[in-house]
């Protein structure tokens, strides 16, 4: 084989390793894509997940704050169905995350409205009972005013009824 011959050749080897070359440098960088597509999702949902479990770490803090604000409130007597629906959910929620059932979030979310139904429920009862008992007060205050102005009345009808002698 001449000289020329073997140039050709190299020149047909080179010129289809580099099409080979090319071929792999197109593929690599679709794979590079594929792995960056997969590490975005992975982190996007990595963080959504961290950011979802965030704000259920959140609801619980709130939830047993706002349950010991009901009971403050009295919630056990004065709203006790609302009260122990709201501690009932509370426990379901712990059981469902501990599960890491999905329906976590929705428990914890109803379990703290209930407690702030209980909670308003128990200022409510012990505002009305207030109430009564300043309209019972007022309705005395006014027994007694009516009281004096009776007793006055008289008085101004006998000073009314004296001549001089």
């Amino acid at each position: 084989m001449g000289r020329e011959a073997l140039d050709s050749s190299l020149t047909s080897h080179v010129s289809s390793f580099m099409s080979h070359v090319s071929c792999l440098k197109s593929h690599v960088s679709r794979f590079m894509s594929c792995v960056l597509c997969l590490t975005s999702c992975v982190f996007l949902t990595v963080t959504g997940c961290s950011a979802k479990g965030q704000y259920i770490d959140a609801l619980f803090a709130a939830t047993i704050s706002q349950l010991a604000r009901a009971q403050k409130a009295g919630a056990e007597q004065l709203a006790e169905s609302e009260f122990e629906d709201s501690k009932r959910l509370f426990a379901e929620a712990e059981n469902a995350l501990k599960n890491k059932d999905k329906q976590a979030g929705f428990l914890i979310q109803k379990a703290h409205a209930k407690a702030r139904l209980a909670e308003a429920l128990a200022k409510q009862a012990t505002a009305e009972r207030e109430l009564a008992k300043l309209k019972a007060e007022l309705d005395e205050a006014s027994a007694e005013a009516n009281r004096v102005r009776l007793e006055r009345e008289a008085a101004e009808r006998e000073l009314a009824g004296l001549t001089p002698r």
